[in-house]
């Protein structure tokens, strides 16, 4: 009888091992899909993705709004130029400028948006005085200048460009974010399951030391 009592106790103890090993792996595999998730949505916020999710639409809008100004001083701005480049070096400079840095800079994110900074660096040729008081004899800003040249980036390269709005685009940004933000919090709260997250992705568990950074940073590496 004892014997025989002995092994239905080993029997229901090692299948409720296997059980438990089982919901152990389910548990590890649930959180590297979260982990992927994020790693996902870290890679969907990288930069040379978020340049093309804005408009160009979006960046004259809001390019013109910092200009107090609308789309009939755009055209304005442009047809004088056109007319009398002469009169406009400091302007036909920093129009150049600003094309450029829309090109290859991230201002398809967020250029400059305090004046003083704005003007200081597209005044390369002239000076920020200079560009100012050039803009300011027409009734003009360089916030104008800056519309201007997504204007015609938006016309000369379209697909530099997508079709989300600058609050759009800034809240998918965030959303992504905090996705990560919130995985690795969950992550911190389950340091047995992130040791074998730790395995999985070949990272070193050193004593003392909280390893979900580094276990992200190894799935980012590797997805």
């Amino acid at each position: 009888m004892t014997i025989t009592t002995l092994k239905e106790k080993t029997a229901k103890l090692e299948a409720a091992g296997g059980s438990v090993a089982r919901l152990r792996t389910d548990a590890v595999d649930t959180a590297d899909e979260m982990l992927g998730a994020a790693v996902a949505a870290r890679h969907d916020n990288a930069t040379e993705r978020r340049l093309t999710r804005i408009s160009a639409g979006a960046h004259i809008e809001r390019a013109l709004r910092l200009a107090g100004r609308g789309a009939a001083d755009l055209k304005t701005l442009d047809k004088a130029i056109a007319e009398a480049p002469h009169r406009f070096h400091a302007t036909r400079d920093a129009l150049y400028q600003a094309e450029r840095a829309i090109e290859t800079a991230s201002w398809r994110i967020t250029p400059p948006l305090l004046e003083e900074a704005l003007l200081r660096t597209l005044a390369v040729q002239s000076d920020p005085w200079t560009l100012h008081a050039e803009l300011a004899e027409f009734g003009w800003n360089v916030y104008l200048v800056l519309a201007l040249a997504f204007a015609h980036m938006g016309a000369r390269a379209p697909h530099l460009f997508g079709k989300l709005s600058v609050d759009e685009e800034a809240a998918q940004a965030d959303a992504a974010n905090r996705l990560v933000a919130e995985t690795l919090a969950v992550l911190r709260s389950m340091p047995q399951i992130v040791e074998e997250l730790a395995q999985r992705y070949g990272v070193q568990v050193r004593p003392g030391l909280d390893p979900t950074n580094d276990v992200f940073d190894a799935a980012l590496a590797l997805r």
